[in-house]
């Protein structure tokens, strides 16, 4: 079988019940519940004052992307500097890469995709990555913007103390080349709880020592 340019499954659409005939991973949506749920979310946001910046790793899709940025979300949130460069390739704007780009080649793409993205952000932790930062966006020859990375109780990343953050959040401000655009703090877990004693509760039992 030959692969056409909508991928391996491509020979299955419009042909009746070929639901279980689909090759995985595939993204199948359904556009009427997909566009009600953006909608719903930017009038949530818009009557509660907040903004929202999607997550773009589920989906992975410039095309979804697009749909909530015009609904007027933020920038698409990426996982990876390739996710990235898909989504500015993409024509989307405000790009926020929420993990460090640390390795020597993966920086080298962060010098490229800056100098042709508009208003890229990125993030870190430690003062020796700020360095590296600053390096790559001053060989792009434009600003990048970056925040602080604060341990809030994902236990995965980030500085888990305030005046570390501080300084790293100064150096950020004082190096050629980046601009400090605010805090990050990510812990899955407690997403689903609504209000702030859920929260310690579920951060005091991911804490605990294993026994």
């Amino acid at each position: 079988m030959t692969i056409g340019i909508r991928g391996p499954n491509e020979h299955l659409i419009g042909k009746p019940g070929s639901r279980h005939e689909i090759g995985t991973p595939a993204l199948i949506i359904d556009l009427d519940i997909l566009e009600s749920n953006i909608s719903w979310l930017a009038k949530h946001a818009q009557l509660h004052n907040y903004e929202v910046r999607p997550v773009a790793k589920i989906h992975k899709s410039v095309e979804i992307s697009r749909l909530q940025a015009n609904a007027g979300g933020r920038g698409p949130c990426c996982a990876t500097i390739a996710e990235s460069e898909v989504m500015v390739d993409g024509g989307l704007s405000d790009v926020m890469l929420f993990t460090s780009v640390v390795t020597k080649p993966k920086l080298e793409r962060l010098s490229v995709l800056n100098a042709k993205a508009d208003g890229l952000i990125v993030v870190t932790d430690d003062p020796i990555n700020v360095d590296q930062l600053g390096a790559s966006a001053r060989a792009s020859g434009k600003s990048l913007k970056v925040l602080v990375d604060v341990e809030v109780g994902g236990r995965r990343t980030g500085i888990e103390d305030e005046e570390s953050a501080v300084e790293v959040a100064k150096l950020i401000a004082e190096t050629d080349g980046l601009e400090y655009a605010g805090v990050q703090g990510y812990a899955g877990g407690h997403q689903g709880a609504n209000d702030l004693e859920s929260r310690r509760t579920i951060l005091d039992l991911k804490l605990r020592p294993l026994i």
